[in-house]
């Protein structure tokens, strides 16, 4: 069994998923031969398994995924159609890897013999190559000893699957059954999304002429008023005519464009979203395992609205949940004896809950456990020396709260102390911020704590209110404006040397935003008029909220945005770009990513010791695998690395746009965006053509090392032969 516990935890949720997608994968091969996206997939997740497996040392699992990846390179490469025997028995072997995770993370002995069933898969394989070409149907191998029947009955969901792909009675559908999802392609949602993007900006394009034909219309009436009707010649009252009727027609036919346009970038942008309970669907069974084996009784409880989510974020988020859960059960849930005591319910509760909140997504972790206790947390902050004991005195609740997700909070060598809440909470807060999200806590001392995190709602178009700064126009997404005022430069008072306003009763931070665009702090003494109007913009992101001064507020729009894929030197604050209607490109921009590039803000500076954390070497660590990153990360960790991860080779070229990194370490087999094809786009960016690249791979040929040094790559370690020694050794060489 897997002795570490995050990593057990992980290696069930990620074989779960990977199982269940191999087994609808095979489904579709079987009625599909020749879908070549169904077989790359299919190759990937066994391949996944076999890498995880050869990370964690579970050599019976390694053997048996690398014999499957094998024989299914092997079928595809055939081109022949699959037979119900070679179906069979890639089931089989399936089974096989499931019974043996189940094992590996404390479940009933598979029992298992690795070389019978290597021995049958080369017989059956044999077999299959012997008798292909008689017409009569070759016979199956009776199943071993050790995948009989009632061991297939521990996974009856599994079983039924198999009951349900063997049966070819029906080889087609019954034209009677309702039909109400089909598959789509991605590729053809992806070219639709940009038809209805150009879509978008032709009927901004024909708003555009729509103005222009009113102004041409009021000159001619302004004109009209200054001669006397007398002097009109009949060409001008043609012309004027002409006018109306041309005004008037292209008023009804923008009216329908603008709603068929709205309608369209819905519709297609729900089409590429997934159920978020896809993803909440994995939990129950890690759920159950660390529930039992940390002796606990717990009602795992999901309530989860119909929402959609991006991939991105499906993915991103599946770490975090995953941590939060596994805190919840293991500190947060006393044992049954002291719920007992407490006169609370043997049974501790949990719950994982997902609602739509105006425009964000919430979803929180709960539980009814022992909450935090805020003297502890006091204490951990003053013996870590992240705080001093009169700073602490002055801290409200909530600020205390926060405090568990400083980095190095979870120093202590007992971290149960505050029921384990500072373990990795600033990782999980990094995790959560790459989706552009933000996750808070609140609890009470004895009933529990609630983990919550928020998630922008993200559109293809925005309505966006237009500002002018220094002559040039901005946009800000109109869902983070609360208010547009005008404000009087008395109004204005200093905190600690930052600019504050009082609206509604409230103090309200102020920003400038040219020193935004300079990057500098504000000087000390503005010369702001007293009594004259200031356009100020009242502006909101999660719960934060600040004043942001500008030159001008201009007008909103619904534009499309266009998020930012070119590298740019900093482009931190910027979300993207956006046609304006009269053709030219804006600057769509989120402020508050602007705050943190200046030294005024209004947030307390982070302690001494936090700040040290930028000092570090930051590595960009790239790989599909879930424990490969896990491994990796804690090995580089341990050595005083910052670690930033990514999922595959987009992921990482958004994390590369954004900062900056003193070296890559990347797997090569990954969905959307793999390795080499992931050096190769970097090395031909000159921004980043002297970062050190390292590759690491379950590929460990002679050709395959040529093909990723080719690509790029400073250099290519086999995972076989990994482990902290190499990778820092390596790294250290390259980072002198």
């Amino acid at each position: 069994m897997i002795e570490d516990e995050e990593l057990r935890d992980l290696f069930e949720v990620e074989s779960e998923e990977k199982i269940h997608s191999i087994e609808s994968n095979l489904k579709k091969i079987e009625a599909n031969f020749r879908n070549e996206a169904v077989w790359n997939e299919l190759l990937r997740d066994v391949h996944t398994i076999k890498g995880s497996a050869r990370m964690l040392k579970i050599k019976s699992i390694e053997i048996v995924a690398h014999r499957f990846e094998g024989i299914l390179q092997h079928f595809k490469d055939s081109k022949a159609q699959i037979s119900p025997s070679q179906i069979k028995l890639c089931y089989e072997i399936l089974d096989a890897i499931h019974l043996l995770t189940q094992e590996e993370i404390g479940g009933p002995s598979a029992n298992i013999h690795v070389a019978a069933l290597l021995q049958k898969i080369s017989q059956t394989i044999q077999e299959e190559f012997i008798f292909s070409s008689f017409p009569a149907e070759p016979k199956l191998q009776p199943p071993l000893p050790s995948l009989s029947a009632h061991k297939i009955e521990r996974t009856p969901k599994r079983k039924e699957f198999f009951e349900k792909t063997s049966n070819h009675s029906h080889p087609f559908p019954n034209p009677e059954m309702h039909i109400s999802t089909i598959r789509v392609n991605v590729d053809q949602i992806n070219q639709l999304m940009n038809e209805v993007t150009e879509l978008s900006i032709v009927k901004t394009a024909i708003e555009q002429l729509h103005t222009q034909i009113d102004s041409l219309v009021k000159q001619w009436e302004e004109k009209k008023t200054l001669r006397r009707s007398a002097d009109l010649q009949p060409l001008d009252l043609t012309l004027e005519e002409k006018l109306k009727i041309l005004q008037g027609q292209a008023h009804e036919p923008i009216h329908k464009l603008q709603g068929i346009s709205s309608k369209l970038i819905h519709l297609v942008r729900h089409l590429t979203l997934f159920p978020i309970s896809k993803l909440f669907d994995l939990f129950p069974p890690m759920v159950r395992e660390i529930a039992s084996s940390c002796g606990k009784d717990v009602d795992f409880v999901i309530t989860s609205e119909e929402i959609g989510v991006d991939r991105k974020i499906m993915d991103n988020l599946k770490d975090p949940l995953t941590h939060l859960l596994r805190n919840a059960i293991s500190h947060g849930i006393e044992a049954v004896e002291i719920r007992q005591t407490l006169g609370k319910n043997r049974r501790g509760r949990i719950e994982l809950k997902a609602f739509q909140a105006e425009q964000s997504i919430v979803i929180e972790v709960s539980d009814d456990g022992s909450g935090l206790d805020f003297e502890k947390i006091k204490q951990r902050a003053q013996d870590s020396k992240l705080f001093s004991h009169e700073e602490l005195e002055h801290q409200t609740p909530q600020e205390l709260m926060e405090l568990i997700f400083l980095p190095g909070f979870s120093t202590s060598k007992n971290p149960s102390d505050i029921s384990g809440r500072g373990i990795g909470l600033d990782i999980v807060k990094k995790m959560v911020q790459d989706c552009s999200g933000h996750i808070s806590v609140r609890s009470q001392a004895g009933s529990g704590c609630t983990f919550s995190i928020e998630l922008p709602l993200e559109f293809v178009t925005n309505r966006v209110l237009l500002i002018s700064q220094n002559k040039e126009i901005y946009a800000i997404p109109s869902e983070m404006i609360d208010a547009s005022l005008q404000i009087k430069g008395e109004q204005l008072f200093s905190v600690e040397g930052q600019d504050m306003i009082h609206l509604s009763q409230n103090p309200y931070p102020v920003y400038f935003f040219t020193n935004f665009l300079c990057k500098i702090k504000p000087p000390p003494e503005l010369p702001l008029p007293l009594n004259a109007p200031i356009p100020c913009l009242m502006v909101r992101k999660f719960e934060k909220h600040i004043g942001l001064i500008v030159d001008e507020i201009l007008e909103e729009q619904e534009l499309v945005i266009f998020p930012n894929k070119m590298p740019l030197f900093d482009q931190k604050g910027i979300i993207g770009t956006t046609i304006l209607k009269n053709g030219n490109v804006c600057m769509v921009i989120d402020p508050f990513e602007f705050i943190h590039l200046t030294d005024g803000s209004h947030r307390p500076s982070p302690p001494t010791e936090t700040l040290h954390l930028n000092k570090k070497k930051s590595i960009l660590l790239v790989d599909d695998s879930s424990i490969s990153r896990l491994i990796l990360k804690n090995a580089l960790e341990e050595k005083n690395y910052q670690v930033t991860l990514a999922t595959d080779g987009l992921q990482a070229l958004e994390h590369l746009n954004k900062m900056k990194f003193d070296a890559m370490i990347t797997d090569i087999e990954m969905p959307h965006m793999n390795g080499l094809e992931l050096t190769s786009q970097i090395r031909t960016q000159h921004y980043n053509y002297i970062l050190p690249i390292i590759m690491i791979s379950n590929l460990s040929s002679s050709k395959d090392r040529e093909k990723g040094l080719k690509a790029g790559a400073n250099a290519y370690l086999p995972k076989s032969e990994l482990n902290q020694q190499t990778i820092v050794a390596t790294l250290e060489e390259f980072l002198k």
